[in-house]
């Protein structure tokens, strides 16, 4: 049984009617999943975990821009991540690793060049890190697991950058274009922060047109999808496997390849 208390508090204050200022904290738990129980005994059952989050930021509006800057520090207490630690029957189970953090800056904004024409993005840079963490590796030539303590390492699944740009273009009445382009730093496929084991960072651009028309009482958009326009080849996932044999370090890497390019259309109906 789990009794949690997430409370929430903020305060904002406007800025010459073009946007306002805020500060916030908020706290939140969440307990384990039901594959953390299972997969854990009495001895090992894991914490809920404990997440504080303050942010503070400026949202900015003019005439023909509008800019919003956010910048957050995201306190986990009890956080549960893979330490590579196997349980009495051979399985990987998830941990809790006493202190972690993600901390960084969000810029979102959009400009409209004349009318008709926009463009809009948005970047996010953070840092994301567990202090003092300890790996455990499968080592066959002791038949059993190798504490590795690592220190400060960043978490898995976690970029440096991520960032997306869109320009918007609507030549005639209710027909819209965009060419837009995300970015993703790279990655680490575990905790380990080991350059051995990480996913590298891609760029992709998609297309998009969009039909906007109203029949009686119906409105309706048709819209047309280009996704990867330039047919790249990239990877967005994958999970790693390790283990020690002959005094080596092996790492096997599986990554789940991103498709080409590829056509997707939808009709969109409002009443």
């Amino acid at each position: 049984k789990y009794q949690f208390f997430n409370p929430k508090a903020g305060v904002s204050l406007p800025i010459e009617n073009r946007g306002e200022a805020y500060i916030s904290w908020s706290r939140g738990h969440r307990e384990p999943t039901r594959e953390d129980f299972v997969s854990s005994s009495a001895r090992s059952r894991p914490l809920p975990e404990r997440m504080d989050d303050f942010e503070g930021g400026l949202r900015m509006k003019w005439a023909s821009w509008q800019c919003n800057v956010n910048a957050f520090y995201i306190n986990y207490y009890n956080q549960l991540v893979l330490t590579g630690r196997i349980n009495d029957v051979g399985s990987y189970t998830r941990e809790n690793v006493k202190n972690s953090y993600r901390t960084g800056i969000e810029i979102e904004g959009m400009y409209q060049i004349f009318p008709g024409c926009t463009v809009s993005g948005n970047v996010c840079y953070s840092k994301n890190v567990i202090r003092n963490y300890t790996e455990f590796v499968d080592n066959y030539d002791i038949f059993a697991q190798q504490a590795n303590a690592l220190g400060n390492r960043q978490i898995s699944f976690s970029p440096d950058w991520v960032s997306f740009s869109q320009l918007e273009y609507t030549p005639i009445k209710h027909l819209s274009m965009a060419v837009s382009c995300k970015q993703v730093s790279s990655m680490f496929l575990d905790n380990s922060g080991s350059t051995e084991r990480k996913i590298e960072g891609y760029e992709v651009f998609d297309g998009r047109m969009s039909y906007h028309l109203q029949v009686g009482g119906v409105k309706m958009d048709v819209n047309l999808w280009v996704h990867n326009l330039l047919d790249k080849k990239y990877i967005t996932n994958g999970y790693t496997w390790g283990y020690i044999a002959g005094g080596t370090r092996v790492s096997e890497n599986f990554y789940f390849p991103a498709a080409g390019r590829y056509f997707t259309t939808g009709i969109t109906f409002g009443f």
